[in-house]
């Protein structure tokens, strides 16, 4: 390719460059705005098939401890556990500093994490609890 249409080829580039970058930040904020719709829409849970994402109040029956874990030290155990990377053996440890035996944490594991499914309140919460938690 000769270097004079080369030297066009980028004077065209150059002046089209305006148009692009106009028409990019159009559709950016076309983008921000349908994002912002469908957060409102996930929010206010009108997408159909969608659980809502505030949730509004935890209902208190879904707080009840399971085998003797409330949701508070069930997020401060599994704080622990995730920042300290416990294995079965130290998770084990960990639970019976809290009186708990493996099948009572077993139990809790399972039960927590059922209830955490399509209720994004109850999960919420958790979420919640869990940053607040200092690990044991």
């Amino acid at each position: 390719m000769g270097l004079f249409k080369q030297m066009k080829d980028m004077k065209n580039m150059v002046a089209a460059a305006p148009e692009m970058i106009e028409s990019a930040q159009t559709m950016s904020a076309q983008a921000k705005q349908f994002q912002n719709a469908q957060m409102g829409a996930m929010q206010a849970g009108t997408i159909p098939g969608m659980p809502a994402m505030s949730g509004g109040p935890v209902d208190s029956a879904k707080l009840a401890p399971i085998s003797g874990v409330s949701i508070e030290l069930y997020a401060q155990l599994a704080k622990t556990i995730g920042e300290q990377k416990l294995d079965t053996d130290g998770t084990t440890r960990l639970v019976g500093t809290q009186g708990l035996t493996s099948v009572q944490w077993d139990e809790a594991y399972e039960g927590w994490n059922a209830r955490f499914k399509n209720d994004m309140a109850l999960s919420t919460h958790f979420g919640l609890l869990y940053q607040q938690s200092a690990a044991l």
